[in-house]
């Protein structure tokens, strides 16, 4: 089947993730002109719970503060029989009341306590507005929550991932973690901190206890892997912890080549150039895992005007039309190693900055055009050479332009009339449900250093320098 096995790391990561798969829903009920192979990311699986009806899960495992989760985990392990029977057996995260899972208990008889015993629970999670919505077009019984129109639902005020996603998750692909405050913090905590979670995480289990509790039943589910991408908040101690986790998987492929794909989630420049810690972060990352990973590309969210769903929307749309050869069914898929081979012909660094285009439904109109990788609203320098390119939707030979001038060589294009965006995802701000078509153009070149800032990053003694093929970095001073 060639599967993809996705993670993210940070609230950053998943709002981009949320977004890519409430786009990827859309594809699972194609009828006979499927263009999209649905198992590449998702595996089914039969539950009782829902009236025996087969359920479709995201190949993918998420790693966040366990607060941002909601009420996630509790609707996914209601799709599990075997664990519990109805809604009053569940607690707050999602765990049977019985399931000494969540605090690492012996099992229920062990008893080493003959006092009086009191039970203090937290408060149910609160219900976000938008979730209550989808409650009740799937159970009209539960039209007594108080939302009768999408269009009353103010999505720019979701303060996290959980609130506006729309798939059942296995509980297998949820991992809430009890992070130290101010985790995600990218200008106090550092990348150190990071590796100090995930030993302390780890810490009373093997060098194995990752693969072999979260990683392997998903790879189980697989028949021939095609390759791991990863999105994480790399700005913030969330780099550590996912290049502590890196490490993990790494051991355990040993020489077996296996794409991995990383999409750094960063700061607008401007935020990042406030702090060295931003820049600090994400340099140790990419050094640390430059022998592991095959491909990186930054991708910035930009929260210093809009919200971060709103900027998160964008940057997965980006994500999500770069990525799509790699999802097509067999005839015409692009596997993620035949993207790298061709790749390599033309660039043999692994560092790529991203360019987008959105189009609207009128001709030629375009909604945005953006760097991806700094969240300007200019495009890639001209001096940078594409070196793959995606379109998709009708009469794109004008973005072809816009995208890549004429006198500069280009890399391999792919130009796809279908599957057009899924414009009609309810969660996506008002201007993607205009899209007609978009185009995507990664180049090679170092990574956030163009005529624009040269000036600024040496003035503040912060600058990228690609070390040598593997695209490591050799310093950030």
């Amino acid at each position: 089947m060639h599967e993809i096995l996705s993670f993210a790391f940070g609230g950053k990561s998943n709002f981009v993730s949320t977004h890519f798969w409430n786009a990827q829903e859309k594809y699972l009920d194609q009828g006979n002109d499927a263009q999209i192979d649905r198992e590449v990311a998702f595996f089914e699986r039969k539950t009782n719970n829902i009236g025996g009806d087969v359920v479709f899960h995201p190949r993918t495992l998420i790693y966040d503060d366990r607060d941002a989760f909601g009420t996630t985990i509790k609707n996914s392990k209601l799709l599990q029989p075997d664990i519990v029977e109805n809604n009053n057996n569940i607690d707050i995260f999602g765990y049977a009341k019985n399931d000494n899972r969540k605090t690492g208990e012996g099992p229920e008889d062990v008893n080493t306590w003959s006092g009086k015993t009191v039970c203090v629970e937290a408060p149910p999670l609160p219900l976000h507005p938008y979730q209550a919505w989808l409650d009740q077009e799937t159970d009209p019984a539960q039209a007594n929550n108080g939302i009768t129109n999408k269009a009353d639902i103010d999505l720019n005020a979701c303060t996290s991932w959980s609130d506006f996603h729309r798939l059942y998750y296995d509980p297998r692909s949820l991992q809430p973690l009890k992070l130290p405050t101010g985790f995600a913090d990218c200008s106090t905590n550092s990348f150190i901190t990071g590796q100090d979670a995930f030993q302390q995480k780890n810490a009373d289990s093997d060098e194995h206890y990752v693969w072999d509790t979260a990683i392997r039943p998903l790879l189980e589910d697989c028949d021939m892997i095609q390759g791991f991408q990863l999105s994480l908040d790399v700005c913030s101690a969330w780099s550590g912890y996912a290049s502590s986790y890196i490490r993990g998987i790494q051991d355990e492929l040993e020489d077996e080549r296996i794409p991995l794909w990383i999409f750094g989630i960063r700061e607008q420049r401007t935020v990042m150039q406030e702090t060295k810690q931003h820049f600090m972060n994400e340099a140790l990352f990419m050094a640390s895992t430059a022998d592991a990973y095959s491909k990186y590309v930054p991708i910035c969210v930009d929260t210093t005007a809009q919200s971060i769903w709103h900027t998160s929307a964008f940057a997965s749309v980006a994500l999500e039309t770069f990525t799509l050869p790699t999802r097509l069914t067999r005839e015409k898929r692009v596997q993620m190693s035949d993207i790298e081979r061709v790749v390599s012909l033309t660039r043999s660094s692994k560092l790529f900055g991203m360019d987008a285009i959105v189009l609207g439904t009128k001709k030629a109109s375009i909604i945005q055009r953006w760097d991806v990788s700094w969240g300007s609203g200019t495009a890639l320098p001209n001096t940078l050479a594409p070196v793959y390119q995606c379109f998709r939707g009708t009469n794109m030979e004008e973005v072809n332009s816009l995208l890549a001038p004429k006198s500069m060589p280009s890399g391999p294009s792919l130009q796809l009339d279908k599957p057009a965006f899924p414009a009609d995802v309810n969660t996506l701000p008002e201007e993607l449900k205009k899209v007609h078509g978009v185009a995507v153009s990664t180049s090679g070149g170092p990574i956030g250093y163009d005529s624009d800032t040269e000036e600024t990053f040496n003035s503040n003694s912060n600058s990228f320098l690609e070390k040598d093929h593997r695209g490591a970095i050799a310093s950030v001073v």
